[in-house]
């Protein structure tokens, strides 16, 4: 049974260069997934090119640690500091272990308006994601959970370490996994791709070959100079640069040596029952 990859490009949005990244790798037979931001002001030019390109699947990469709410928080509340932007994910991860009631509010509403710019403008979600994998966080994973069956998306990154492949992760279960028991399917196992590079694209290929099911592939795209790109965002273009050529080399090796054993298509909801 072939391997089913999903290749998402995180962060689309963000920037008008990741944004045209991704696009440019879908064309190519890459990307399947384009995970949008949308409290950044590129969101704009993300909808509006992606429009082009009817199959590629769209979803909304929840934020709650980079740049401004879509919602009115204020200064100094549980998600903002005194400038309105977000703390960071180092507070958000701090406070997310044991919440407040006001904070798990202020996140349901952002979170839900998060979404709405996609279906304001007519956009079904197919997948959510979060930046930073807040959701690992139980309490802040019922809310993503609850907000994925609310809106019917197809699926929703999974979270555990059990399931993601990293080098050296010696917890990873490798077994036939289990059907998901939601109303949305969780991909059988997560790559984070940033976390390879320093590995050779075949050692990363032979672990592909080694998983069974469905496997997400996060791609955290990006153009060498890309002039739209925030001052103020950890990950910078040139990283982002680099972790896109190292996907294109992955993915030459699978049309070379694992063309028949690797399928890179989106999921969909007939395919498992839904």
């Amino acid at each position: 049974m072939a391997i089913q990859l999903l290749i998402t490009c995180d962060d689309c949005g963000l920037s008008e260069g990741i944004n045209l990244t991704a696009a440019r790798l879908h064309e190519q037979g890459l990307v399947t997934c384009a995970s949008l931001m949308t409290n950044f002001p590129a969101v704009a030019h993300a909808l509006k090119l992606f429009r082009l390109y009817p199959t590629l699947e769209l979803g909304v990469h929840l934020n709650l640690s980079d740049g401004i709410p879509l919602t009115p928080l204020g200064a100094n509340s549980e998600l903002t500091r005194a400038d309105g932007q977000f703390r960071d994910r180092y507070v958000l991860f701090a406070k997310g272990v044991f919440p407040s009631e006001a904070m798990m509010e202020q996140i349901r509403t952002e979170l839900r308006a998060q979404i709405a710019v996609l279906v304001d403008v007519g956009i079904r979600p197919a997948h959510l994601t979060t930046h930073c994998h807040f959701h690992v966080l139980p309490a802040l994973r019922d809310r993503v959970y609850e907000l994925a069956e609310e809106y019917g998306v197809t699926w929703v990154r999974s979270y555990s370490y059990r399931a993601t492949s990293i080098p050296f992760n010696p917890l990873i279960d490798k077994e036939s996994r289990e059907p998901s028991p939601h109303a949305f399917v969780v991909p059988d196992y997560l790559v984070t791709l940033r976390h390879w590079l320093d590995r050779p694209p075949d050692a990363l290929l032979n672990e592909l070959l080694s998983l069974n099911g469905t496997v997400e592939i996060v791609l955290h795209g990006g153009i060498m100079n890309d002039e739209t790109f925030p001052a103020d965002v950890r990950y910078t273009p040139q990283e982002r640069y680099y972790e896109t050529m190292y996907l294109e080399k992955v993915y030459r090796l699978i049309q070379t040596q694992a063309s028949g054993e690797i399928v890179i298509r989106p999921l969909t909801r007939a395919q498992h029952g839904l």
